[in-house]
């Protein structure tokens, strides 16, 4: 299901996934690493400059040491 938005300058395109539905995936993906690497300590890595806010949310979402 594709969405607009809207800006003060026109259409800015579809939008795929609210900032609520990222939001929500973002804790489940904390949850199953989390799982996964229960009494590990994993490192995470930001391969691309436009990662690091994903990244980031990901480390607040951890709740194993990383």
């Amino acid at each position: 299901m594709s969405r607009s938005r809207q800006s003060e300058n026109g259409n800015v395109g579809a939008v795929y996934l609210t900032r609520h539905e990222i939001a929500a995936r973002v804790l489940e993906l904390g949850d199953e690493i989390g799982r996964a690497y229960a009494g590990l300590d994993p490192i995470l890595v930001a391969p691309l400059k436009s990662s690091v806010v994903f990244l980031a949310d990901l480390t607040r979402a951890l709740a194993v040491p990383h």
